[in-house]
């Protein structure tokens, strides 16, 4: 118990806050992508959950006795994580042409993800094209979302529009992150402490992003009945 008080595990509080309020979405009825979205964050927690306790305790039981990483959990959890995100731009986004790009690349995208985590990568490695190339896809979704809302004259009161608290935290740790990803085998060899380092910095990251995802839930949107 004493480990799970860890500083380490802080984000576990804004993410437990905002998927508890993100059941407001189907209390007022809120459109199905936002739903789909409190969904996803009870996902998250149950991932997150699933990943703390194999590390500390599930990876030794009376009936199997494996490492303590749980690297194989996040990385089967990242292609999941970029499935969601394209499919919710999809439902939220106005293009047809990026609504066409998403729509094609989302059985590629799967199928790569899968390839990189049953044949390039060892069950406890990072999958770092996957990582990367996800996040980069996120970033770009976000920015489609962003180029949208300007060119929207509808739009009159954004700071009660869900989609642009969830876009703009979304963009902030995808974009924050994505350059240690990129190095981190490097960082890892080179420069083990800064490795280590960098996972309080996500850490910072994540609770930016889950506590911005529960504001977005507080606000009380134009469709919220």
């Amino acid at each position: 118990m004493q480990k799970l008080l860890s500083v380490h595990y802080i984000y576990l509080i804004p993410l437990l806050a905002a998927t508890l309020v993100s059941l407001r979405s189907f209390w007022h009825n809120w459109p199905r992508p936002f739903r789909q979205f409190s969904l996803f964050l009870f996902v998250t927690l149950s991932i997150e959950c699933l990943a703390i306790s194999w590390k500390l305790y599930l990876h030794k039981t009376a009936f199997w006795n494996f490492k303590p990483w749980n690297v194989w959990i996040y990385d089967a959890f990242v292609i999941i994580k970029l499935l969601f995100f394209m499919w919710f731009y999809y439902q939220i986004l106005s293009s047809a042409k990026i609504k066409n790009i998403i729509r094609k690349s989302m059985i590629p995208v799967f199928l790569l993800g899968v390839l990189e985590y049953i044949l390039i990568n060892a069950p406890h490695d990072t999958n770092t094209y996957t990582l990367v190339g996800g996040n980069l896809i996120i970033v770009f979704l976000c920015l489609s979302f962003f180029r949208q809302l300007l060119n929207d004259v509808t739009v009159k009161t954004l700071k009660n529009n869900p989609a642009l608290l969830i876009s703009i935290s979304t963009m902030i740790y995808h974009s924050a992150t994505t350059p240690f990803f990129i190095y981190m085998n490097l960082l890892n060899n080179k420069s083990p402490q800064l490795f280590v380092d960098f996972f309080s910095i996500n850490h910072v990251f994540n609770i930016i992003m889950y506590s911005l995802y529960l504001t977005s839930f507080l606000c009380k949107p134009s469709f919220q009945k």
